[in-house]
């Protein structure tokens, strides 16, 4: 019984001070950071998805990151009630690249840094990551050539404004393979679907800028085979 008292007392005056100012600068930094880290992923990512709307979570991964380490490293007892609580919280998220894996890993690193106070060897690190990221882009020598088949799809109201041949042409231009799949071709509707291998990440922006010069209602979406998606409306 006696232990027990003891162990109690021991946890509950392990609580820490926690400076809010310290705090408040290393939430600034994590924030700057994460946005960073987002730049760094939408500039020099290889993956198919929408780079940008899955950048956007960078910078709140790595800020809820570093509230909870915050909290839990003022006290043993908090750090003890973590484990708890996540033994019973799953985290299921569609992690389609291990890419974006890699990249969300580095924003939980983050957060754990700054959480921690070392603002330093998380700078560091951070600056390291982004060295790497672009020396290894540059030894490639540009852009990556995808060997992932994807389905491009083209639709259009205005089928007098897109030939078919010139919308092969288009997509042949900008892509290291082409199969056309399907072609619907109505009186005011026209369908095209194709299995392509994109010359790099922004072979899709190329492909719609194309299309729209020649009708700008054009609907363009590109389906990877692991379900990553672009849609240009």
């Amino acid at each position: 019984m006696e232990q027990q008292q003891t162990m109690t007392e021991f946890l509950v005056g392990q609580v820490l001070a926690v400076s809010l100012w310290s705090h408040a600068l290393n939430l600034l930094l994590c924030i700057v950071f994460g946005c960073l880290l987002a730049v760094v992923y939408v500039r020099y990512g290889q993956t198919i998805s929408n780079r940008r709307a899955f950048a956007r979570n960078f910078p709140l991964v790595a800020v809820a990151t570093l509230l909870v380490i915050s909290i839990v490293q003022s006290s043993i007892a908090l750090s003890l009630g973590l484990i708890g609580a996540l033994s019973i919280v799953r985290f299921r998220a569609a992690i389609k690249e291990p890419e974006e894996l890699v990249y969300l890993f580095i924003a939980i690193a983050m957060g754990l840094g700054f959480g921690s106070g070392q603002r330093g060897i998380t700078i560091v690190s951070f600056f390291a990551v982004a060295l790497v990221v672009y020396g290894s882009r540059r030894l490639r020598g540009g852009p990556e050539q995808w060997r992932s088949n994807s389905y491009l799809s083209v639709s259009t109201e205005h089928p007098d404004l897109i030939k078919v041949g010139a919308l092969r042409g288009l997509v042949e231009e900008h892509c290291s393979f082409v199969q056309t799949k399907r072609i619907d071709r109505q009186e005011h509707r026209l369908e095209a679907f194709f299995l392509v291998e994109c010359l790099d990440v922004d072979s899709f922006e190329r492909i719609e800028g194309g299309l729209r010069a020649l009708d700008t209602s054009v609907t363009v979406s590109l389906l990877d085979h692991r379900g990553g998606s672009l849609a240009a409306p």
